[in-house]
């Protein structure tokens, strides 16, 4: 899995590392095929009674735990509050939202 403690080589550049040195609990990187991305003008524009603009934005890949089977129901009140507290300092764009993928380990 690229998202494993070892893997980090496979995926880009991390954003956001905590802790900063040692093993990693939570990393931020960016997404590698991005579906938004930072550069380009916001266009905003109406149509009819709607305002539309264009797709600007940072699309960034949370691991949020080192453990394939932890879910977020099994984290402490302090592994919760290190999470969101990385959404908030990783990016001068935050508060971000968080995804999770289903990373359970094929058989």
């Amino acid at each position: 899995c690229p998202f494993c403690p070892g893997n980090e080589h496979l995926n880009p550049r991390a954003i956001a590392v905590v802790p900063a040195d040692g093993p990693w609990r939570v990393r931020v990187t960016p997404d590698k095929r991005p579906l938004l991305r930072v550069e380009g003008e916001l266009g905003r524009r109406g149509a009819g009674m709607f305002d539309v603009m264009n797709a600007i934005g940072a699309h960034e890949l949370v691991s949020d735990t080192p453990h394939h089977a932890q879910s977020w129901a099994d984290f402490s009140r302090a592994q919760m509050a290190e999470l969101l507290a990385t959404g908030s300092t990783s990016t001068p764009l935050a508060p971000f939202s968080i995804g999770r993928f289903n990373r359970k380990k094929e058989s």
